[in-house]
């Protein structure tokens, strides 16, 4: 299965290889790979100093020593969130919970009706969207009706990005977008009671 990784870093014994790989290359004056060579080469070495250092902090605090382990992790965790935080400019919460790929889609799509439809209400324009890109008109988007809808208004999207779309907003978990979970969506996603 093709995975469009950069650099394989599952095992030990795969990035070994790669080092062992990519330092041939560079003594043989390709410099092609020498960022991965540097990257796998400072992942080989934190896993062996990750080693060293457990060692000794389980034989000085036994169990407790996974505490460290928890907390740095969690500080790593807060520090990406806050970094999507300032990076995307989105709240706290939608950094937390990955919810602001839909907030960026629906802005698209605002952006979009307002060059079309300038003074109108852009909430009720987006059920109107909606309708467009429910082709079968069933009362339902499936991911193939969202991606070609969001295409069309522009945002760059792919078929995965449209699937994970789908699973965000999908509240009954059948793969799809009803009316109902749309409209909840743009609700929730302009912090609007109404439409």
């Amino acid at each position: 299965m093709y995975s469009a990784n950069l650099i394989r870093t599952t095992h030990l014994t795969g990035t070994s290889t790669d080092i062992g790989l990519f330092l041939g290359q560079v003594l043989r004056g390709n410099f092609t790979n020498a960022w991965k060579l540097g990257v796998l080469t400072s992942l080989a070495i934190s896993f062996w100093l990750g080693s060293f250092v457990s060692f000794f902090a389980v034989l000085e605090f036994r169990g407790h020593a996974l505490i460290f382990n928890a907390g740095l992790f969690f500080l790593i965790g807060i520090l990406s969130i806050i970094y999507v935080v300032v990076v995307q400019n989105v709240t706290f919460w939608q950094a937390a919970l990955g919810t602001w790929h839909w907030q960026k889609a629906l802005d698209a799509l605002n952006i979009t009706i307002h060059s079309k439809n300038e003074g109108h209400n852009s909430k009720v324009h987006f059920m109107e969207v909606f309708d467009r890109m429910d082709v079968d008109r069933d009362g339902i988007i499936d991911s193939d009706e969202l991606y070609l809808g969001l295409k069309a208004s522009g945002m760059p999207i792919s078929k995965k990005g449209s699937q994970a779309l789908i699973n965000a907003a999908d509240g009954n978990c059948n793969g799809m977008i009803t009316r109902e979970e749309w409209k909840r969506l743009v609700l929730r996603s302009r912090g609007d009671e109404t439409l």
